[in-house]
């Protein structure tokens, strides 16, 4: 849209400045624009003008060189707004792609969920490690966690088990199974020998959850 607008003054200066360079001083006449003077006996004498060949106006001049400047400076705005429109069409050109490629991954829900189904599958099995390697690749919500924690627990890998409760307790700390994770943490602790840890974790528990049925759980086992 600019440049188009900066091509319309373009050609428009051009328009004046050709109609003023056409604009010239003529030559006198020969004949009929000669001033005559007359002499006493009332004879005609022609006095030939001089300086009869055509000049150009100096205000035309000064025109035509304001309208070239005027051009010049036009045509470096033009070429500089020609390379923010590449620019921006090359923008355009990346966005799209990364929009793309979003696209792309918002449409994995239905893979992820073919992954959480094989390996819910497969922990029915006691497949445990065929579980953790089906989760690893699937978006994180409270069932692959958990899941993926209970994997980890059953091939007595306490501290990674740990490691994954806790951060479903922080990513959905409002999920059912939130409460749940906290009971696994305590077991996982208690066979790590950390007994003490394990009370902790217990009480954390029944405070945070206390009308959850894992609350109940934990007040039991905090009485042995």
């Amino acid at each position: 849209m600019m440049a188009k607008k900066y091509i319309k003054q373009i050609a428009y200066l051009l328009t004046i400045g050709l109609m003023a360079c056409n604009t010239v001083y003529l030559p006198p006449n020969e004949v009929d624009d000669k001033p005559l003077l007359r002499s006493s006996n009332n004879d005609s004498v022609s006095v030939v003008q001089e300086n009869s060949r055509p000049v150009y106006s100096t205000l035309n001049e000064e025109l035509l060189n304001t309208i070239i400047e005027e051009n010049r400076k036009l045509s470096e705005k033009i070429t500089a707004l020609e390379l923010r429109q590449d620019n921006l069409e090359r923008s355009i050109a990346v966005l799209g792609e990364v929009y793309y490629q979003q696209e792309k991954n918002d449409n994995k829900p239905s893979d992820s969920s073919n992954q959480l189904e094989l390996a819910n599958k497969a922990f029915n099995n006691h497949q445990y490690v065929q579980t953790i390697n089906l989760l690893a690749n699937v978006k994180h919500t409270p069932s692959s966690l958990w899941l993926l924690a209970n994997s980890h627990e059953k091939l007595k890998h306490f501290e990674s088990a740990i490691h994954v409760a806790k951060q479903l307790i922080r990513q959905f700390p409002q999920s059912d199974v939130a409460p749940d994770a906290y009971l696994l943490i305590a077991r996982c602790q208690k066979t790590m020998q950390q007994k003490d840890i394990a009370r902790d974790t217990l009480n954390t528990l029944h405070n945070t959850y206390p009308d959850s049925p894992a609350a109940k759980t934990a007040q039991q086992l905090l009485k042995k």
